[in-house]
């Protein structure tokens, strides 16, 4: 298994790694279904200011899709190359919020998310590795992850790093598969 010469960094509309994170949206699409951008479009993300202001709201904790509540969250890229020629390769997310209320467990929401062609290099378990390493630190010593019933390797990585699935209804009816997982 690969492992990832990738970094991580706050979310950036820089000009090098605009085209590579577009182009890793446009993958998640055709492969996912629909970019994984929190909702926005590719034609949202090829407006002009739209990757921007995006970039800077996960930064900041202000990116809110319509209907939620604002969530303290902490996001990281993961690319490659150098500060003239990245290529985005996947993401992070540590969402902080007293889930007990919105999600019915204890914990925050953990999101990791490979680029299509990025997958089954080990990129996954690299960045699962990261979030775990940074959660503590953030007050998470539980995460909340939801899995697609479809995504096989990504509940084998989970449950190898001892992710234990409850019961969610909602998230069933959904085709996915609710886990608590320690952080720690």
């Amino acid at each position: 298994m690969a492992t990832t010469t990738g970094y991580l960094i706050q979310p950036t509309d820089d000009a090098a790694l605009r085209p590579s994170f577009l182009e890793a949206m446009t993958e998640h699409e055709a492969v996912d279904g629909k970019p994984d951008a929190d909702g926005l479009t590719i034609a949202d993300l090829r407006a002009a200011t739209c990757l921007t202001h995006y970039a800077e709201g996960l930064r900041d904790g202000t990116a809110l899709r319509p209907g939620t509540e604002p969530m303290t969250q902490t996001v990281w890229w993961c690319v490659e190359g150098t500060a003239d020629d990245r290529e985005y390769l996947g993401r992070v997310s540590l969402r902080h919020h007293p889930a007990t209320e919105v999600l019915g467990e204890p914990g925050s929401q953990l999101w990791i998310t490979v680029r299509p062609s990025q997958r089954g290099q080990g990129l996954g378990r690299w960045l699962l590795a990261a979030a775990c390493r940074f959660a503590p630190a953030q007050g998470i010593t539980t995460a909340v992850v939801e899995i697609a019933e479809s995504n096989e390797a990504g509940r084998r990585l989970i449950e190898s790093a001892g992710a234990r699935p409850i019961e969610h209804r909602r998230a069933e009816r959904a085709g996915r598969r609710r886990y608590l997982m320690p952080t720690t």
